[in-house]
């Protein structure tokens, strides 16, 4: 029987420790700017949709259809 210091599925572990300060962390913020400049008609459509079912919503609770 063998023992090990750390189980195999811990792989991932390893891997982090041997990329130390390589690896960056996106913020939010960066996140959200990457991905408007990777596909900018995205965030506009869910825009326009709020937009739409907002002015709808108003529309009907005022009475006008």
């Amino acid at each position: 029987m063998t023992t090990e210091t750390e189980p195999q599925d811990l792989d991932w572990v390893q891997l982090r420790k041997d990329m130390g300060t390589a690896h960056h962390s996106e913020t939010m913020s960066e996140k959200f700017s990457r991905k408007f400049y990777e596909n900018p008609f995205v965030p506009i459509g869910c825009v326009a949709t709020a937009g739409a079912l907002s002015y709808g919503l108003w529309s009907f609770r005022q009475g006008q259809i």
